[in-house]
């Protein structure tokens, strides 16, 4: 499967009483942001789209649109953590003031959601990168931090921080996406079509329509051409709204201004009807490879 980016919204829960670790997220992998201006070529994809079902915590690490932080103050972190239960594992972390920091993930301890911000750990002899947590206020919680390995949290009762009133708040900045970060158990569904460039004469603008199974297989019945007037400003298919800057038998420059995907996050054990169907095909699909 494609990498492509992700647009996700933070949804907060109440009542449910649920980890988050015990909780789905049913999201939308797309090639494209709301309101960002893009240029595709005739036979590129103006708009593609595809569900998908994963962990809560893993979703978040992996695909969830990461920013840059900015640091407040310069800062430093010292502190000696449990790693292994056993094992004290000396941390330095060393931060400058209007630094930008991008973030590396998101987790959660203790049903609270924090940012993974990956930064060298000076009192390691090689170097090796660390991952401070941030919450939402910005606010680094030291008592709780990634080893340089990033697959479990060290604890520390005697770690501090300098100064006392420190934020690292998060900026408009993307971090840029790594392709290979793929890797986790997902569950793709049903959702899965593109949008492909076509081109204009002087009468209509071309989109061609293309959806796909599960399994990426092209649907045939199921694409269709679509065309608008070469002049239109926007366009619209279903519930995905195009504003179209510039269209030539070259390229098109638009930007996809609504789309009607909604992400979600229910408990594992209150799941919804697609993604019953959609886990019971997928068991068909595991089943059938094994033969």
């Amino acid at each position: 499967m494609k990498m492509f980016a992700v647009v996700f919204a933070i949804i907060l829960f109440s009542g449910c009483g649920k980890h988050r670790s015990e909780m789905i997220q049913h999201s939308y992998l797309k090639n494209y942001s709301l309101g960002e201006i893009k240029t595709a070529y005739i036979g590129q994809s103006v708009v593609k789209v595809r569900d998908l079902y994963a962990n809560y915590d893993e979703f978040q690490r992996k695909f969830a649109v990461k920013y840059y932080l900015k640091a407040s103050n310069d800062f430093e972190l010292n502190g000696k953590y449990i790693k292994k239960k056993f094992f004290e594992f000396p941390v330095k972390v060393v931060g400058k003031k209007d630094g930008l920091y991008p973030a590396a993930g998101y987790t959660s301890v203790d049903g609270l959601p924090y940012t993974v911000v990956n930064m060298v750990n000076e009192a390691h002899e090689k170097k090796e990168e660390v991952g401070i947590l941030v919450d939402e206020k910005g606010r680094i919680f030291k008592e709780n931090i990634l080893d340089d390995d990033h697959d479990r949290i060290m604890k520390s009762e005697s770690s501090s921080i300098t100064p006392d009133v420190l934020t690292l708040l998060k900026t408009d900045k993307i971090v840029d996406k790594k392709h290979n970060e793929i890797n986790i158990d997902l569950l793709a569904c049903y959702t899965n079509f593109e949008l492909i460039y076509g081109g204009i004469n002087n009468v209509t603008l071309s989109i061609a329509y293309r959806e796909f199974t599960i399994d990426d297989l092209a649907r045939p019945s199921f694409s269709q051409n679509l065309v608008y007037e070469t002049t239109a400003k926007q366009i619209r298919f279903k519930n995905i709204l195009i504003d179209v800057f510039e269209a030539t038998n070259e390229k098109i420059v638009y930007k996809v201004v609504s789309d009607g995907l909604k992400e979600s996050i229910f408990p594992k054990d209150k799941t919804p009807i697609d993604y019953k169907e959609c886990k019971y095909m997928y068991e068909i699909k595991r089943k059938s490879l094994k033969r």
